[in-house]
């Protein structure tokens, strides 16, 4: 089962374009690895799958969810707030510039934010 679909998605900011036509899925239990030099747009895929960045065509679906689709016109269109709550749920990301609590451990700083947001 495809946990993420990404399909042809594209982001620039403003002329330099970041993202060009990146396609993939992760399936269930499948172990994935970004790499690639610095300023190649790992971390900009990162965001945007998690939603903290904008696409400006293609279409995203995590967990069954269509997070963004592009439409017929060629532009990105957004799920609806209460779908994109669902989608935020699930995903989870941890920053590569991270600030972890001292005093918690590894598993606890992961947990902390999904025990707030979920109760």
């Amino acid at each position: 089962m495809e946990v993420i679909s990404v399909s042809n998605i594209a982001k620039k900011f403003a002329t330099v374009e970041v993202l060009n036509d990146i396609s993939f899925s992760v399936s269930s239990g499948e172990v994935v690895s970004i790499i690639g030099p610095s300023g190649s747009g790992k971390s900009t895929l990162l965001r945007c799958i998690a939603n903290l960045e904008t696409v400006d065509t293609g279409s995203i679906i995590i967990g069954g969810m269509q997070l963004v689709k592009t439409t017929v016109s060629g532009k990105a269109q957004y799920a609806d707030k209460k779908t994109i709550q669902n989608i935020r749920r699930q995903v989870g990301l941890v920053f590569q510039n991270f600030n972890l609590f001292p005093h918690f451990s590894v598993m606890r700083n992961i947990i902390e934010a999904p025990i707030h947001v979920l109760g």
